[in-house]
């Protein structure tokens, strides 16, 4: 199984999301939800539940992808981090890899990381579609070294 959990939930730039704006002093614990998205804590729970069943499922070979996020703390530290510019795209883009029987990727074709292009895409209809989207590269050496 190579697993695409929704990242909406669990990536590091949606924690400024979980708690009040006023409340960042406090402890973790004791802030209120935040205003704009106040199920937005429920939601990280049930998406960490949900990679973990993924992660402990009974099946021999697994890789579930993820950007950088809270599965670091609550499942395990990534076994791998790749880089779209590892495989053939000029982006940076850290994304982490959970393996479970299978070996980390051989990066395919290193070039110069020399674009920016998820950090700074405009908001759009489309915005959160893009961002998560798998580049080929690494889905090609996915495929191939795992296939």
């Amino acid at each position: 199984m190579v697993a695409h959990p929704p990242c909406t939930f669990l990536t590091g730039s949606g924690i400024q999301w979980l708690s009040h704006p006023e409340d960042k002093a406090l402890p973790f614990e004791e802030r209120r939800s935040h205003p704009k998205y106040p199920n937005r804590r429920n939601d990280m729970l049930e998406s960490v539940e949900f990679v973990k069943v993924l992660y402990n499922a009974p099946i021999e070979h697994i890789a579930i992808e993820n950007p950088v996020g809270i599965m670091s703390k609550t499942l395990k530290k990534p076994d791998q981090y790749v880089h779209p510019w590892q495989f053939g795209h000029e982006e940076s883009k850290k994304t982490g890899l959970w393996l479970h029987g299978l070996p980390p990727l051989r990066p395919t074709k290193v070039v110069k990381p020399t674009q920016q292009r998820i950090w700074k895409m405009p908001p759009g209809p489309n915005r959160a579609r893009d961002r998560s989207e798998t580049y080929q590269g690494i889905a090609n050496a996915m495929a191939e070294q795992w296939g």
